[in-house]
């Protein structure tokens, strides 16, 4: 009796995301997700250690928090949110262990009752003015008194249409417990202005529609820092507080001040851009690591990975090669055979890339073959009982297609492979199944590293959860992502995945193409193919629509 190896395989569905040690190339995505600002903060704070925090209301307004940053970087703290009179359970659950926590803003920001709930946890203290501009120097002089000395560097913005100068320059006031003085645009009290005089460094952040030059003189600023756009302003506040440019950004909406001021207390060294989807922060070029926060949009998430220069961590340099010999290509006129003649055949002709129907047979051997449908089995003159009683492997190689053709299993074909090194093998397993995902993809790689062709391997991901599973037991030199098995697409999802997955191939048949998709591709440097096509007419008229391969039995 032949022995069987049983693979018993424990696994968990996670969202993993490629992670290479390659210089200047976006390597690794994160995502701090949430369904509100409340669990957004938390899982914010959640990676830090911290003693001491900074509370704020921010439900309708960022006012009081502008100023938060500064004061929670001298702690070495976070900034959590609550409401007026209440403190979500996402924020009372990062309370624990704290020694000392700030409320930034009057009563009628937080109420009494919220602080006296904090006072349950740690030593509080509230500072707060009549309005952000006061509370701004309340804060600062807070600083002043923790530090015992004048902060050298003051930072001045405008506190009422400047939130976007703010929060770019928020990571930078955490890092260097810089104070940020709100100013109203106009003018600055006698108060600010003393503050402020003994200061080594006072910077200006925007332009003169933000802060106008008498302003900037009343200040006695020693240099304005702005831009264009608010995106230009956020690219030359990290090109002049960073001594090197950061290989790493927290990436936000640009109007999602909320999640920028708490995401301060993480960015000292990785600094915070602000990305819009149809807007260029090429500030981000050439990042090795992005990590996503807040509100932020799957679409402008994935327009951050484009200007970073895309995933690199692949191998997509098959894809010099427009055709995929669809079932090992089709020969004598005949498709679906699977064959080694079919093989040998399509490799003489020119065909390089290769897709292989993996399947399960007998006694759970994996046999290269499409269907064992009686249809099929009437149509290549082979035993019909194989159509309820598949055979193993030893029967299966036994069996001659349309009496001639000779029938493979995995490794006659990864054998093949070691010695034309230039072969390629797509993978369909044909089954959605999780299990049979496991099983097969465990042992098909165990054969193909025996071989040495692993990196020659592509699998075929039917939907993220299948790529994600697949990638867990290997990481694949690339992916197909293939959508043959879903109902219906959504463009913008499943180009927004393959983007931030490092993706380069789309696969769909003719149902499911799209002038979208196409353009959609096209945008992102995706590569789309189709299948199963023959016809030259067809190939040429998808080909002028932008379509870049095409899996086929007999085109070359």
């Amino acid at each position: 009796m032949r022995e069987k190896l049983i693979y018993i395989v424990a696994f968990t569905l996670i969202f993993i995301f490629p992670l290479t040690s390659n210089t200047e190339a976006l390597s690794k995505i994160e995502k701090i997700a949430g369904k509100n600002i409340y669990e957004v903060s938390a899982n914010i704070a959640s990676r830090k250690t911290y003693n001491s925090a900074v509370v704020v209301n921010m439900d309708n307004s960022v006012a009081d928090a502008l100023s938060a940053s500064a004061l929670s970087g001298k702690l070495d703290g976070v900034i959590l949110p609550v409401s007026k009179n209440s403190i979500p359970n996402e924020t009372l659950n990062k309370l624990s262990g704290l020694k000392k926590i700030y409320i930034i803003g009057l009563e009628n920001a937080v109420s009494e009752n919220v602080e006296k709930e904090l006072s349950k946890y740690a030593t509080v203290k509230r500072i707060g003015g009549d309005d952000r501009y006061e509370t701004s120097l309340k804060v600062a002089n807070e600083l002043k008194n923790i530090s015992g000395t004048q902060p050298q560097n003051i930072i001045y913005a405008n506190g009422k249409t400047g939130e976007a100068d703010v929060v770019s320059i928020s990571s930078i006031s955490y890092r260097d417990s810089s104070p940020i003085l709100l100013t109203n645009g106009k003018t600055i009290n006698s108060e600010m202005k003393e503050f402020s005089q003994k200061a080594k460094n006072i910077y200006a952040i925007g332009g003169e529609k933000v802060i106008p030059e008498s302003l900037y003189r009343n200040i006695g600023a020693t240099e304005r820092i702005r831009g264009n756009t608010r995106f230009e302003t956020n690219e030359k506040i990290i090109d002049k507080f960073y001594s090197t440019k950061p290989k790493e950004y927290h990436i936000v909406n640009a109007s999602d001040y909320k999640t920028a001021i708490v995401l301060s207390s993480i960015s000292d060294e990785s600094p915070i851009a602000l990305v819009e989807d149809n807007t260029k922060a090429t500030v981000i070029k050439s990042a090795e690591k992005l990590i996503s926060a807040g509100t932020i949009s799957e679409n402008e998430i994935s327009r951050a990975v484009s200007i970073a220069g895309g995933i690199e961590n692949y191998d997509y340099s098959w894809t010099s090669k427009n055709y995929i010999a669809h079932a090992m290509g089709g020969i004598d006129g005949k498709a679906y055979t699977n064959s080694y003649e079919a093989m040998e055949y399509n490799y003489k002709r020119g065909h390089r890339v290769f897709e292989a129907d993996i399947i399960n047979g007998g006694y759970g051997d994996f046999l290269v073959w499409h269907s064992f449908d009686s249809d099929t089995m009437k149509e290549m003159n082979l035993p019909e009982k194989y159509s309820t009683n598949r055979p193993d492997a030893e029967e299966f190689k036994k069996l001659k297609p349309y009496g001639k053709y000779t029938t493979m299993v995995p490794s006659d074909i990864f054998k093949y492979m070691s010695s034309h090194r230039d072969m390629y093998l797509v993978i369909d397993l044909k089954s959605k199944s999780e299990y049979d995902t496991t099983m097969r993809y465990s042992s098909l790689i165990s054969q193909a590293k025996k071989y040495g062709v692993i990196d020659r391997i592509i699998p075929q991901a039917y939907s993220k959860e299948s790529y994600n599973q697949i990638m867990k037991l290997y990481s694949f030199e690339s992916v197909i992502f293939t959508c043959y098995n879903l109902n219906t697409i959504d463009v913008n999802d499943i180009t927004n995945f393959c983007i931030q997955n490092g993706i380069d191939v789309i696969t769909v048949d003719g149902s499911k193409y799209s002038t979208a998709l196409v353009n959609r591709c096209k945008e992102y440097g995706i590569k789309l193919y189709m299948n199963t096509y023959n016809d030259i007419k067809e190939v040429n008229k998808y080909k002028s629509k932008g379509v870049y391969g095409f899996y086929t039995d007999f085109l070359v």
